[in-house]
């Protein structure tokens, strides 16, 4: 390698390394790392035996998007040769410092097979000499497969080889042979993860928690409504092809395999979104509990009459200004959370007006229960969890059965919420709120 080239290749490395340190704040949701490898390296030289030697190495990775990323390792490697008659076995050892990119085939799953490439510079001390080192240069061409055990560790298992520009490793620095040399290396590895990453897109599958954080306490919340207006139209529809059907009318199709297929992927999203929507109804809960348990608000709501909640008090014009179901299901939902009842009923029932065949049209009459029940109105509350339970598809059964229980309670009729909360129990086994279902009873 030329004296002239090695500074460049240097600096082309430390360009690299100081970029990313600058540009941290800006890329740094896409993830940082830091990893160790350990592993063997074989020589392929003029000379007739290589065996392999051992090699470690040191490296830091940065995620560019979800399939693209770079790392800088440094590292060292013992490479051998036997030659002579008997054979003599000689090594060097060599101190190296590759960039190297890496492009994920498939960024979804745990696994995941990539294809790298870079460029490097080593040192190295020549065989048949003692005390000089040299430097050289190499060019570098892989790939792998990367296990992500979870969102900060993975396992990875490579193999590169590496094309040097001299021919210096196997004891002729000055050329003179036929090919240059090269190296094959093979190296398992464990990385750790330290910043934000782009792994959980493809890790942990894309469900509706995605479209839920609607749901979340009041905040900016403005960066998830596109995506929730796309998805949760497709979830809608999906909903409404569940109804009506079940696995023995698929079956007298004629046992059509793709409309088995078909129902068996749609059966699998919906229990998705079920399993999403207990999580984020889990925060809620919380959120109820501690309002609840808040003995100024309790009894502000009893004794102030502006929380006496007015039915149907909304005009067209707050139809007209709903732009989609999704932006007004979260304004109805800050308005609750901040106390805000008769708005928070009046956006409610005003989305119900304008979009009464949406698949989550329950979910806007069960909030309106809450709000009733917030306000002391245990009576009317009934009414809104009732027309939850009798919704031919609505995923808010449960936490309508838990709250016919408590407003049963609050008006002294103990019977009827047992029977409420007993059924809770016996119908929805996996709800989160089966505990305090059995506290209540």
């Amino acid at each position: 390698m030329s004296k002239k080239a090695l500074p460049i290749l240097l600096t082309i490395v430390l360009l690299v390394i100081a970029s990313s340190a600058a540009g941290q704040d800006l890329s740094g949701t896409h993830g940082l790392g830091m990893g160790l490898n350990l592993g063997v390296s074989q020589q392929y030289s003029e000379a007739r035996s290589t065996p392999f030697g051992p090699g470690f190495g040191l490296y830091y990775l940065r995620n560019v998007t979800n399939r693209f990323n770079y790392r800088i390792e440094g590292g060292y490697n013992q490479l051998a040769i036997k030659v002579g008659n008997p054979l003599k076995k000689y090594t060097t050892n060599l101190i190296y410092l590759d960039l190297m990119g890496s492009f994920d085939l498939m960024y979804k799953g745990r696994f995941r097979p990539f294809l790298e490439a870079g460029v490097g510079a080593f040192n190295f001390g020549m065989i048949g000499t003692t005390g000089k080192r040299y430097f050289d240069g190499e060019f570098i061409l892989g790939g792998g497969l990367r296990w992500h055990l979870s969102k900060t560790f993975a396992l990875s298992l490579s193999g590169d080889f590496k094309y040097t520009t001299g021919d210096g490793l196997d004891g002729n620095l000055q050329g003179g042979n036929t090919v240059m040399d090269s190296y094959f290396s093979i190296r398992t590895g464990l990385a750790l993860f330290i910043g934000k990453k782009t792994e959980t897109s493809g890790i942990e599958e894309e469900t509706f928690s995605d479209n839920l954080e609607i749901e979340d306490l009041p905040g900016d919340q403005n960066m998830i409504v596109s995506d929730f207006d796309a998805e949760l139209g497709a979830d809608n529809h999906l909903l409404k092809q569940l109804t009506g059907m079940d696995d023995i009318q698929l079956a007298q199709n004629g046992g059509n395999s793709l409309a088995m297929q078909e129902y068996s992927r749609l059966k699998t999203r919906i229990e998705e979104l079920k399993g999403s929507i207990d999580s984020r109804e889990n925060e809620i809960l919380t959120l109820r509990e501690t309002i609840e348990h808040t003995a100024e608000i309790n009894n502000s709501l009893t004794a102030d009459s502006d929380f006496l909640i007015v039915e149907n008090n909304y005009d067209q014009t707050v139809v007209n200004r709903i732009s989609s179901f999704s932006t007004g299901y979260e304004e109805a939902l800050n308005l609750f959370y901040n106390h805000r009842y008769q708005d928070a009923v009046d956006k409610f029932q005003a989305l119900m007006a304008k979009y009464p065949n949406h698949a989550l049209v329950s979910n806007c009459e069960y909030w309106i229960g809450e709000c009733f029940f917030q306000t002391g109105n245990f009576t009317r509350a009934l009414v809104s969890f009732d027309r939850v339970l009798a919704a031919e598809q609505s995923l808010k059964k449960d936490d309508a059965l838990l709250m016919i229980g408590r407003s049963y309670i609050e008006l002294g009729q103990n019977d009827k919420a047992g029977d409420a909360l007993t059924r809770l129990l016996n119908e929805f086994p996996d709800s989160e709120h089966l505990q305090k279902a059995r506290e209540l009873l």
